[in-house]
């Protein structure tokens, strides 16, 4: 699986304009390498011109959000509990202290 496909993965590039599931032939390449499994169950009913053929198509793809969530981890978006550590928890206090001086009195 490649994050940048699941990441773009459109499940409309699955189906035909009316509505119906397409071939596996008829899917591109790249729809293809994302699908995790696909179950297509056809029941055939009646006989000679009576006959009826229902089709049910069950499709699994990649999750977009774990895809994200890796793509982000890689490219270091986020950091990690390892990388926070206890000591980066909350910044330390920072004390500044200003003194003001008359410039009239410096002479």
């Amino acid at each position: 699986m490649s994050l940048a496909r699941a990441v773009r993965f459109d499940p409309g590039k699955l189906y035909n304009a009316d509505g119906s599931f397409k071939k596996i032939h008829e899917i591109d390449d790249d729809t293809r390498l994302e699908l995790v499994g696909a179950d297509v169950d056809q029941i055939i009913s009646g006989r000679g011109t009576n006959r009826a053929i229902v089709s049910t198509a069950k499709v699994k793809y990649a999750n977009k959000q774990a895809a994200r969530d890796q793509a982000m981890k890689h490219f270091r978006l986020f950091p990690s509990e390892k990388e926070i550590g206890e000591d980066d928890a909350a910044p330390a206090p920072v004390a500044i202290t200003i003194e003001f001086k008359d410039a009239r009195r410096s002479k």
